[in-house]
């Protein structure tokens, strides 16, 4: 299980996820504080609070999860130690 924080800023941001997400073949995931949605699912994801950065789950190998991740950089935080 792979974990990278994520913060979407417009409903381009969650088109792309969901594009993204449903390109691959392993699950994705997308959680806030109080649920856990398929990033497969657009309207899914706008049952989600985007006023804090989100978990993006991804049950992948190595090998998918090098592949995959730089087409998240545009998403990803990077929080304060």
């Amino acid at each position: 299980m792979k974990q990278l924080r994520v913060q979407f800023r417009s409903f381009q941001d969650i088109q792309e996820m969901v594009d993204l997400a449903s390109a691959q073949r392993f699950p994705i995931w997308v959680m806030d504080q109080r649920c856990r949605v398929n990033a497969t699912s657009f309207m899914c994801l706008f049952s989600l609070d985007y006023a804090q950065p989100l978990t993006l789950e991804m049950e992948c190998s190595g090998e998918e999860w090098a592949a995959f991740v730089p087409k998240l950089t545009k998403f990803a935080v990077t929080e304060p130690a």
